[in-house]
C-alpha cells in the first residue's frame, strides 16, 4: 500500500482544495491586455465601410450635440435608408487582431457610443475573414436627447481571434431615412482577468486511463452501458424522418462492430416511413473531462462507389449532459465529436452548442475526408477544464479546439458529465437540407468500438504493489480513513459526529455521509480518478487524497 500523510487545514473552506490545485497545469501569468480605441474618428475614419452598398452612408462630421457622455470634436454620422435589412451598418475589416476571453491578454467588452433620435437595438459583431465563425451581442438602445455608451459583452467569442468589428446602430423596423451618430468604438479586456488566472485549470494532471468501454464483441451490446431510445424523428426538434426502434433489424451485432441501420419500411411505423437505431449512456455511463474515442464507418453507397452522395443520412456520435444543470438546450451544452451529412461526402464535422451560440449556431470546424469515406475512421475528443480538442485519424494534431474563456457557464457549459450518444438519423433541418435520395436505403452506420478515459495521477512508489486503487491512510490517532477497492473505511477514536464529503477534483461534492465511530462508505460507482476526502467535526477540518 501507498501511505500519505493526511493534511490538516484551517478551517477556512475556501482553503480545501488549495493542494488540488498547486500540481495542476495552469495558464501562466499573463500581463492584463491594454485597452485598444477601434476608432474615435478624430483622425478621420481608418477604413470603415458599408456592409453592403446602397444601404448605409456615412462620413466624419463634427458633434452635433457635446455632452458629458460625449465631448468629442468629430463622430461618425450615419444615414440609415429605408426598405433594407435590418443589419445594414459599418464594417471595420483587418487593422486589428484581438483575442477574445477572460483571461490575460484577451478582450471581453465593446463600447460603442451612440446618439439617434430612434428606438431601435444597437448590435456589435465579430467577424473572422468575413463572417466565418462570427459571434456578436446585442443591446437595447432608448433615444433621451443625449449620447450614451453601451456596453457589449462579447464573453461568448471566448478562445477565438478576431478582426473584423461590425457594428449595426439601427435595427428597427424604418418607414424612412434616419441619421444615427457613432463614436469611440473601443474594446476593453475584463478587469478581473488579471487577478486569478494563475488559479484556472487548463489541464488535469495524470495520464489517461480507460474507465470503460464497449468493443462490440460479443452477441449485443453492453446492456450495463447503453439503453436504446424509442422517438419519433419529430421529437428531435430537427425535424427527422426516421423512427428509432428497438429491433434486431435496427440495431445488431455484425462482424464485431455495432451496425444502426436505417430502413426504408414498406408500410409507415408509428406514422414514420424509416426506422433507425439509436443508442445512449444516460443514466448509465457519463463522463466529465476525460478521453472519448471512437472507431466508426460511415454510411455508403455501395462498396464499388463509396464516396458518392448519400443525400438525406446524418449519422452521429455526440454527448449531452446527465443533468441540464444550466437550464435546457442550447444553455447547459452539447458535444458532437463526429456528424456527417451525405451531401457533403468529404466532410465530418465536431462542433460544440452553448448559450453563447444562440443554439444552432454552433461553434465547429469539418475535417475532410475525401476519397476515404468508406474506410474506418477513429474519432477521438479530449476534454480539460481549459479546452476541448478534436482528433481524426489518430493524427497529433487537432482538427478543432473549442477553448474556455473563463467567462460564463453561456460560453462554457462544459464543468459537467455528459453522456455518450449514437444515431443514425434520416432527413432532417441539416441531414436533409439538400433532400433525401430514396433509392439508397437501407443504410448503415457502423461503430467498432467506444473508449472513455479519464486522467489518473499516479504517485510515485518504491514498491512493487500494483493494486489498482492507491491506498492513503490517515496519521491522527482520532481519526483513520483508508480507501479500498470498493470502499471507504472511516474510523474515529471518540464518539462525535464527522461530517465525511467525498469530492471531485472540480471541488463538486459527490458523496456525503455522516460517521460516529466506525462506517464502511460505498465508493465502487466513482470511476477511476482522483478524489478527496473531507472531514469535518465542527472543530477541525481534514483532507486527505485518494486515488481510485
Amino acid at each position: 500500500m501507498k501511505i500519505v500523510s493526511l493534511i490538516l487545514i484551517s478551517y477556512n473552506m475556501k482553503k480545501i482544495f488549495l493542494f488540488i490545485f498547486s500540481s495542476m497545469t495552469v495558464l501562466s501569468a499573463m500581463a492584463i491586455a491594454p485597452d485598444v480605441v477601434i476608432d474615435d474618428f478624430e483622425a478621420g475614419a481608418k477604413g470603415w465601410s458599408a456592409v453592403d452598398p446602397g444601404w448605409v452612408d456615412f462620413e466624419i462630421v463634427d458633434n452635433p450635440h457635446k455632452d458629458a457622455v460625449n465631448s468629442s470634436d468629430k463622430v461618425l454620422k450615419i444615414t440609415r435608408y429605408t426598405g433594407h435589412a435590418n443589419w445594414a451598418g459599418v464594417i471595420l475589416r483587418n487593422k486589428y487582431n484581438l483575442k477574445f476571453g477572460g483571461l490575460d491578454g484577451q478582450y471581453r467588452y465593446g463600447y460603442v457610443k451612440i446618439f439617434k433620435t430612434t428606438n431601435g437595438n444597437v448590435t456589435f459583431k465579430l467577424e473572422k475573414n468575413g463572417d466565418a465563425g462570427s459571434s456578436s451581442k446585442t443591446v437595447g438602445y432608448t433615444p433621451n436627447g443625449s449620447w450614451q455608451e453601451l456596453t457589449f459583452d462579447l464573453g461568448g467569442a471566448a478562445g477565438k481571434e478576431y478582426d473584423d468589428f461590425f457594428v449595426m446602430p439601427d435595427q428597427s423596423e424604418i418607414t424612412e431615412d434616419i441619421v444615427i451618430y457613432m463614436d469611440d468604438v473601443i474594446m476593453k479586456p475584463d478587469p478581473n482577468s488579471g487577478d486569478s488566472s494563475s488559479d484556472r485549470v487548463i489541464e488535469l494532471p495524470g495520464t489517461y486511463e480507460l474507465i470503460w468501454a464497449d468493443e462490440f464483441d460479443g452477441a449485443s451490446y453492453d446492456k450495463t452501458i447503453w439503453k436504446p431510445q424509442y422517438m419519433g424523428g419529430n421529437e428531435s426538434g430537427n425535424h427527422e424522418l426516421q423512427y428509432y426502434a428497438n429491433t434486431d433489424r435496427n440495431i445488431f451485432i455484425e462482424d464485431g462492430a455495432l451496425v444502426l441501420k436505417a430502413i426504408k419500411e414498406t408500410t409507415p411505423v408509428n406514422g414514420y416511413d424509416y426506422t433507425s437505431g439509436k443508442l445512449y449512456t444516460s443514466g448509465l455511463k457519463g463522463v466529465k473531462y476525460g478521453r472519448v474515442e471512437a472507431r466508426y464507418r460511415l454510411p455508403i453507397y455501395s462498396e464499388d462507389q463509396p464516396n458518392r452522395q448519400t443525400k438525406g443520412t446524418w449519422p452521429a456520435i455526440w454527448m449531452m449532459p446527465q443533468n441540464s444543470v444550466y437550464g435546457g438546450w442550447p444553455r447547459s451544452g452539447e458535444i458532437d465529436i463526429m456528424e456527417y451529412v451525405g451531401y457533403e461526402p468529404n466532410l465530418i464535422y465536431g462542433t460544440v452548442h452553448r448559450g453563447a451560440g444562440s443554439g444552432s449556431n454552433g461553434a465547429g470546424s469539418s475535417k475532410s475526408i475525401s476519397g476515404k469515406t468508406g474506410e474506418w475512421h477513429v474519432i477521438r475528443i479530449d476534454w480539460e477544464p481549459g479546452y476541448i480538442k478534436w482528433y481524426h485519424d489518430n493524427s497529433k494534431t487537432p482538427f478543432h479546439t473549442y477553448e474556455n474563456g473563463f467567462v460564463n457557464s453561456d460560453q462554457w457549459p462544459f464543468d459537467q458529465a455528459f453522456y455518450v450518444i449514437l444515431n443514425n438519423a434520416v432527413g432532417g433541418d441539416w441531414g436533409g437540407a439538400q433532400g433525401v435520395d430514396e433509392s439508397i436505403w437501407p443504410q448503415e452506420f457502423k461503430i467498432d468500438y467506444v473508449r472513455v478515459y479519464q486522467k489518473v495521477e499516479k504517485e510515485d512508489s518504491d514498491d512493487d504493489d500494483d493494486d489498482p486503487v492507491s491506498i492513503e491512510e490517515s496519521s491522527k490517532e482520532n481519526l483513520q480513513i483508508v480507501a479500498m477497492e470498493n470502499d471507504l473505511i472511516v474510523k474515529t477514536a471518540d464518539m462525535s459526529q464527522w461530517d465525511i464529503v467525498v469530492y471531485s477534483l472540480s471541488g463538486q461534492p459527490i458523496i456525503m455521509e455522516n460517521v460516529v465511530g466506525e462506517a464502511s462508505i460505498n465508493i465502487s460507482s466513482l470511476p477511476k480518478g482522483i478524489y478527496v476526502v473531507v472531514a469535518n467535526n465542527g472543530k477541525e477540518i481534514y483532507s486527505q487524497k485518494i486515488i481510485k
